[in-house]
C-alpha cells in the first residue's frame, strides 16, 4: 500500500509532463542571452578604448603639426599681418627707430607702436608734430587694410601740471590719445568702431620715474594694433 496521501497522488498525475527538448531550449536560450550580454559588454569596452586611443593620436598629431600661432588662437593671418606691419613700419620709420623716437614690438597677431613726446608732441601739449601724423598715416593705412583694431593710449610722467587748458597728467593723456584718435578718424577715414582711446596719466610707467631720462621715456603715446 503506497504511504502517499491520495491528494498528493492526484496532483502529480494531473501534472503536464517537462519533456526533456523543453529544458534543452529553455538552457540554449539562457546561454544564448549571457553571450549576447557578454558580447555586448566586450564592444561597448573596446569602443571606449578605441576613442580613448584616438584622441590621443589625434592630439598627438595636432602638436607635431599645428603652428605656435594657431595654438595660441591666434590665426596665421593675423600672424602674417603683424609681421608685414612690422615690416613695412620699420622701413619707413628707419631714422626714428633707431634713434628710439619710435619702437614697434610685434606680437602674436598684433603690434604695439610706441611714439616718444619728442616725436609726438610739444611739451605739454596735445598737438601732433608732423613726424607723429606721418606715422599715424601709416598705420591707419594698416588698420583700413586689414580691418584691424586699434588702441590708444596716452601715458605722462609723474611730474604734476596744471596749466590754463589741462588740469593735471590724467587730462594731458587723455587729451593726446584722443588727438591721434580725431586725426585717424577725422584725416585718414579710420571707421571710429575700430579704436579706443585711453588715457593712463603716470599710472603705467615705461621705465621709474627717477631721472630726466625716464621721465621722458614715459611721456608717449602706444597704438596697439590688434587683428
Amino acid at each position: 500500500m503506497s504511504s502517499n496521501p491520495p491528494s498528493v497522488r492526484a496532483a502529480r498525475k494531473n501534472a503536464a509532463p517537462v519533456s526533456a527538448g523543453q529544458a534543452a531550449w529553455a538552457l540554449s536560450f539562457a546561454d544564448l542571452m549571457t553571450l549576447l550580454m557578454c558580447m555586448f559588454v566586450f564592444m561597448y569596452s573596446y569602443a571606449e578604448m578605441n576613442a580613448t586611443r584616438f584622441r590621443e593620436i589625434s592630439e598627438s598629431m595636432r602638436s607635431a603639426f599645428v603652428t605656435p600661432a594657431e595654438s595660441s588662437g591666434i590665426s596665421q593671418t593675423a600672424a602674417s599681418k603683424a609681421s608685414s606691419a612690422a615690416d613695412l613700419l620699420s622701413k619707413a620709420f628707419a631714422s626714428q627707430l633707431a634713434s628710439g623716437q619710435i619702437t614697434v614690438e610685434s606680437r602674436a597677431g598684433s603690434l604695439l607702436i610706441k611714439l616718444g613726446e619728442a616725436g609726438a608732441f610739444a611739451s605739454g601739449e596735445a598737438v601732433l608734430s608732423p613726424m607723429a601724423l606721418q606715422l599715424i598715416a601709416r598705420v591707419a593705412v594698416v588698420a583700413r587694410a586689414g580691418n584691424a583694431s586699434l588702441i590708444i593710449g596716452g601715458h605722462t610722467d609723474n611730474v604734476p601740471i596744471r596749466t590754463g587748458r589741462y588740469q593735471d597728467n590724467w587730462d594731458l593723456s587723455a587729451a593726446r590719445a584722443i588727438a591721434v584718435v580725431r586725426e585717424l578718424v577725422d584725416h585718414q577715414g579710420v571707421d571710429p568702431k575700430q579704436i579706443e582711446a585711453q588715457g593712463f596719466g603716470d599710472t603705467r610707467p615705461a621705465s621709474p620715474n627717477d631721472t630726466a631720462e625716464h621721465r621722458v621715456a614715459n611721456r608717449r603715446i602706444e597704438i596697439a594694433v590688434v587683428w
